[in-house]
């Protein structure tokens, strides 16, 4: 965190960007432990409540003044937020300015008085890609002189990604629950159980071995359990994908630039391709999609169609055809295909 007195917490994910503001605030507390701490929102806070919050206190000689939403700033408060922060470069002011500013260009004009003036920028990244988001789990355990492994991350990264908040929240807790280091994928696995995702995963990575009567063993589980059958199609199917990206690959109709995948998961699918054949895939695929209008459809066989997708992929398509191993229809294959009835995977 910057120790300057004044200082504009920009943009990025949300849960980032509060956090970042508790981490500026907590910064300016430790140097200034009897400050008080005074937060406005800047949609709602005129000129007047500023001075008010800024002004000398009976209660303590140090103010730290959060402003949330300068973006929404009135005319007047921006010209006194931008006087106040360079006042907060001088040693002898006693307002400690800590702003925020939400992602995009509106309130980009006070932004930059205000960066003039000499507040100190911290920019928060908004996590929207897998790839920083994989990066972002990464951190959370250096952070803590922690390690974790590339398969456990991306397993975090799938199913909590698109929280981060909650992403982050499950991070902190593998450090404080388990000593190994690094924290291995049983470990992350075992821990998120309660996920259907994660039951998903498992299941797929088993059909994907050729394990069919484990794989059926382990669904027809999680669903007495309270699994959604989707959840395991879903998982079947982004297994199923990559594999077939990876068949793209071999065959040259995608280049490595074009999947964006980690390089382990592609490494992982090119040693599944073993058996497989475009048609045989091509079918995989096709029956994936008919299990999960199946499923959505409420029909009273969606375990059934569930069931037959699993053995599908682990007999690598063998029930419709046999045939050499081709992946000169890669490129087909990695970009998706529509069952006949209409739903795609």
């Amino acid at each position: 965190m910057s120790k300057a007195r004044a200082c504009i917490v920009n943009g990025g994910n949300e849960f980032l960007s509060q956090k970042t503001v508790k981490d500026c605030i907590n910064s300016a507390l430790k140097r200034f432990p009897d400050a008080q701490v005074v937060s406005l929102d800047a949609a709602h806070a005129g000129k007047n409540e500023l001075m008010q919050a800024s002004s000398p206190s009976l209660l303590s000689d140090k103010t730290i003044l959060f402003v949330d939403n300068i973006q929404n700033a009135s005319e007047s408060a921006g010209d006194f937020l931008t006087v106040l922060a360079k006042q907060s470069a001088e040693e002898t002011c006693d307002t400690i300015l800590i702003c925020r500013k939400a992602a995009g260009i509106k309130g980009k004009r006070l932004f930059d008085r205000l960066k003039k003036a000499g507040a100190a920028v911290e920019s928060v990244p908004d996590l929207k890609k897998a790839k920083d988001r994989l990066n972002f789990v990464f951190q959370c355990f250096e952070n803590r002189k922690r390690r974790v492994n590339a398969e456990a991350a991306q397993l975090l990264v799938s199913v909590l990604g698109e929280d981060i908040g909650q992403l982050y929240a499950m991070c902190c807790q593998l450090c404080f629950d388990f000593d190994e280091n690094p924290v291995s994928l049983k470990t992350v696995e075992s821990f998120m159980t309660a996920y259907p995702s994660v039951t998903g995963f498992n299941i797929a990575d088993r059909a994907m071995a050729g394990d069919s009567a484990g794989a059926i063993a382990q669904a027809r589980t999680a669903v007495k359990t309270g699994t959604a059958p989707v959840a395991i199609i879903a998982a079947l199917a982004m297994n199923l994908r990559l594999s077939a990206q990876a068949a793209a690959l071999h065959s040259g109709a995608l280049s490595r630039s074009e999947i964006k995948s980690a390089p382990w998961q592609l490494e992982k699918a090119q040693r599944n391709l073993r058996g497989w054949n475009s048609e045989t895939m091509s079918y995989a695929v096709r029956t994936l999609a008919w299990a999960d209008e199946q499923n959505k459809a409420g029909k009273t066989d969606s375990m059934t169609a569930l069931e037959y997708a699993i053995e599908t992929i682990a007999l690598r398509g063998r029930n419709m055809t046999e045939e050499k191993c081709d992946y000169r229809d890669g490129i087909e294959i990695a970009t998706g295909n529509k069952a006949e009835n209409g739903a795609k995977i």
